[in-house]
């Protein structure tokens, strides 16, 4: 599964960071920990992530 950064509001460089190992800042590691915890957040994430981007096309 490809990771979506956007959807959580990071850049890929973010993301591509943290692949190879780099520490996660304290607000993006506690998010990390609660999308491992509870699968809903990173859906819940999605869609709204969705419908921003629905809405900035209008």
């Amino acid at each position: 599964m490809e990771f979506n950064a956007k959807a959580i509001g990071w850049s890929p460089s973010t993301v591509a960071l943290y692949e190879v190992g780099e520490i996660p800042t304290k607000s993006n590691n506690r998010l990390l920990k609660v999308m491992i915890k509870d699968s809903n957040v990173m859906k819940e994430f999605i869609v709204e992530s969705k419908a921003d981007s629905d809405l900035e096309e209008l």
